[in-house]
């Protein structure tokens, strides 16, 4: 853990590891979000900020 409090790790081991995940799912199932769910009316987003890049 960190001073901050951060569980995961921030070195560029883990963002090369966090990237690879994503390309693996995104190879494995085809797509980066899941096609089958439903928009509705209203309907908002959170963006949560996280990622790599």
């Amino acid at each position: 853990m960190t001073e901050d409090g951060y569980i995961l790790g921030r070195t560029i081991e883990d963002s090369v590891r966090l990237d690879a995940q994503h390309l693996l799912w995104k190879l494995h199932t085809g797509f980066t979000l899941l096609p089958n769910i439903p928009i509705m009316e209203n309907m908002r987003i959170a963006d949560l900020g996280t990622g790599t890049a």
